[in-house]
């Protein structure tokens, strides 16, 4: 897995609760829609091999080197987003536990 492409994972309840403000008519303009926490796809499979009580050592990582270009760091500024949700956006450790 990528250790230098970062990315900005988002629970799919705060995709719906978004959706929800937004057929009601109270999301104006654009919004970044991620989560809170700036992830490599290394750190995720981190985060994720935790979760499910595997060792982190089966988690290899490496640099991204494939032909298609692409921006090392895709994270977001989701502060309209916090405001709009009036809370945070679960981070993966908290999704994980509410998939559970």
């Amino acid at each position: 897995v990528f250790t230098d492409q970062i990315r900005s994972c988002v629970f799919i309840d705060d995709v719906v609760d978004t959706l929800r403000l937004a057929a009601r008519g109270k999301v104006d303009g654009l919004v970044n829609l991620g989560g809170p926490e700036a992830l490599s796809r290394f750190d995720f499979c981190t985060v994720v091999a935790r979760h499910l009580g595997v060792s982190t050592e089966i988690v290899k990582g490496n640099t991204y080197c494939l032909p298609t270009p692409s921006p090392s760091d895709i994270s977001m500024d989701i502060s309209r987003l916090e405001g709009m949700l009036q809370r945070k956006p679960c981070t993966l450790a908290e999704a994980l536990e509410r998939m559970a």
